[in-house]
């Protein structure tokens, strides 16, 4: 589970490396699926030249971007009986709270298939693995 203050790893190529969390929306611990709003502790340094090359949005430290949580170090149980854990708390960058879009254009790691049920579906074609 994911509470205010937890440090998060971000899995999309948006240029952020980790996060802080400052608020959960609708619950009160994060779960994957949920949506929260994240302050950018340290960026990767070699993005920031392809950032301005391209004319996207770029990220600095300190920066509050929304997200929503992939996966997360506390087993999750499912219907069926399977527990799923990932090594480390990830989050994928989103564009804004209602829009449900993901900032980046492509997910490195594998997510936890509560995004489809959730609406997140864009995220989901974007990933290679689902979990």
């Amino acid at each position: 589970m994911i509470y205010i203050g937890t440090n998060l790893t971000v899995i999309d190529n948006t240029g952020a490396k980790l996060l802080n969390c400052l608020k959960i929306f609708y619950r009160n611990d994060g779960i994957p699926g949920s949506l929260v709003i994240t302050s950018i502790k340290k960026i990767n340094p070699f993005k920031d030249s392809l950032k301005q090359a391209t004319n996207k949005q770029k990220l600095d430290k300190g920066d509050l971007v929304f997200g929503v949580i992939a996966a997360s170090k506390k087993s999750l149980s499912r219907i069926t009986g399977n527990f799923l854990r990932s090594r480390y708390n990830s989050v994928i960058l989103l564009k804004s709270k209602k829009e449900k879009e993901p900032l980046a254009n492509r997910v490195l790691a594998p997510i936890y298939d509560e995004l489809r049920l959730n609406g997140y579906t864009k995220i989901v074609a974007l990933s290679q693995n689902i979990v």
